[in-house]
C-alpha cells in the first residue's frame, strides 16, 4: 500500500472488466460490476483490469480498478460490438484473464459479453447474481430459479448482483492499448427516437407515472421525453382522458423490466407497487409523505409535484445542453 493506495505490482492473475458507461459515467450496474471483479480479485491476489471504451470520467482508483486500457475513436464509438469485441478478446488474450465480467444489461453489457464468449468459444453465464473463484449462482427459467454451476471464464452480472464493499483506492494504472484491425459488417445509424407511448410498460426500464396531483402535463410529458421514460399513469388520469387506458398502472400488471420508477403527484395502492420488481428503484414527489408510493420510495421527496416538474424539466434541459 502506498499513500493509502494498494499497488499490485505482480498480480496471481488478471479480472477483466467491461463497464458499460451509458453517457461516459459508471452506472449503478458499473459499480456493481467493479466491485464483484474486486472480490474475485482479492480471493487470490488477483488485479482487476477495466476495459474502457472512451474517455474515462469517473474515479476508477476509488471503485477498486489496478489496470485500465481505453479505447478510443470513430471505430468504437457508438454500437460498435464487432470493434469493441475484438478489442476486449485482445486484451482478455494478452493478460491471460482468469474471468471477464460483464454487466447482463440491454445498454450493451448482454450483447458484447455473448459476442466475446462466442469468440473466446467460452459459454457465458447470463444473470450471474453471486460469483467466486470457484462457484456461481444466476438466475435461470425466467429469472424463477438459481443455477450453480463452476464459475465460466465469461460471466454476465445481474443488475443488483454485488454487495456493497468497504472503500479501498486502488492504484488505477493506465497501460498501454492494443492496435485493433476489424471490418465491421454493422453499421451504426443512430439511435431510434420513440415516443414515450410506444414503449409498452412491460418491457419498459424507466417508468415516469403521473397521478391526479400532476396538471401540467406539458411539463410531464416533456420530461418524459428528455429521460427516454415510458408514461403510465393512475386510473384517474386515465378515466380524465389524459393517458391512454393501456398507460394505466394496474394492481395486474407486470413491470418487472422497470429498473426505476418516478412518481408524480401519485398515491399509488400496494397493489400497484407490488407489480414492480423488488430491484426497481422508486422515486416519488407527494404531498402526502403517508401515502404508499412514499412508504415504498427509495427516495421519497414530500413537496407539489406541480412546483417540481417545471424545475425538473430545466435540470434536464441543462444536463443535455439545451438550457
Amino acid at each position: 500500500m502506498n499513500d493509502g493506495v494498494t499497488v499490485n505490482e505482480a498480480p496471481a492473475y488478471y479480472i477483466v472488466a467491461v463497464p458499460d458507461l451509458p453517457d461516459g459515467q459508471l452506472c449503478r450496474h458499473d459499480r456493481q460490476l467493479l466491485r464483484a471483479a474486486r472480490g474475485l480479485a482479492d480471493e487470490a491476489g488477483g488485479a482487476v483490469l477495466a476495459v474502457i471504451f472512451g474517455e474515462p470520467r469517473d474515479d476508477l482508483a476509488a471503485s477498486g480498478v489496478d489496470r485500465f486500457v481505453t479505447f478510443q475513436g470513430q471505430t468504437f464509438a457508438g454500437y460498435a460490438p464487432e470493434a469493441r469485441a475484438a478489442a476486449i478478446v485482445a486484451i482478455t488474450s494478452k493478460v491471460a484473464a482468469r474471468h471477464l465480467l460483464l454487466p447482463d444489461s440491454l445498454a450493451g453489457g448482454a450483447d458484447l459479453g455473448r459476442r466475446v464468449g462466442a469468440i473466446l468459444g467460452e459459454r457465458a453465464a447470463g444473470d450471474a447474481w453471486r460469483i467466486s473463484l470457484t462457484e456461481t449462482t444466476r438466475l435461470a427459467a425466467a429469472r424463477n430459479y438459481d443455477i450453480t454451476l463452476a464459475t465460466p471464464r465469461v460471466v454476465l452480472l445481474a443488475d443488483d448482483a454485488a454487495a456493497p464493499r468497504r472503500a479501498q483506492r486502488h492504484e488505477a494504472r493506465a497501460v498501454a492499448t492494443l492496435k485493433i484491425a476489424v471490418q465491421p459488417h454493422i453499421r451504426d445509424l443512430g439511435p431510434l427516437q420513440i415516443e414515450p407511448e410506444a414503449v409498452a410498460l412491460e418491457e419498459a426500464e424507466l417508468i415516469m407515472a403521473g397521478g391526479r396531483g400532476v396538471t401540467d402535463w406539458h411539463s410531464f410529458y416533456t420530461a418524459a421525453n428528455l429521460m427516454g421514460a415510458a408514461i403510465a399513469g393512475s386510473r384517474g388520469v386515465v378515466d380524465s382522458g389524459q393517458m391512454p387506458r393501456s398507460r394505466q398502472i394496474s394492481p395486474q400488471g407486470q413491470y418487472g423490466a422497470a429498473h426505476a420508477c418516478l412518481s408524480f403527484g401519485m398515491s399509488c395502492t400496494r397493489r400497484q407497487l407490488d407489480t414492480l420488481s423488488e430491484r426497481a428503484r422508486v422515486v416519488a414527489i407527494n404531498q402526502d409523505p403517508n401515502c404508499a408510493a412514499m412508504r415504498r420510495a427509495d427516495l421519497a421527496i414530500v413537496g407539489d409535484a406541480q412546483a417540481i416538474l417545471p424545475e425538473f424539466v430545466k435540470l434536464l434541459d441543462r444536463r443535455r445542453g439545451r438550457g
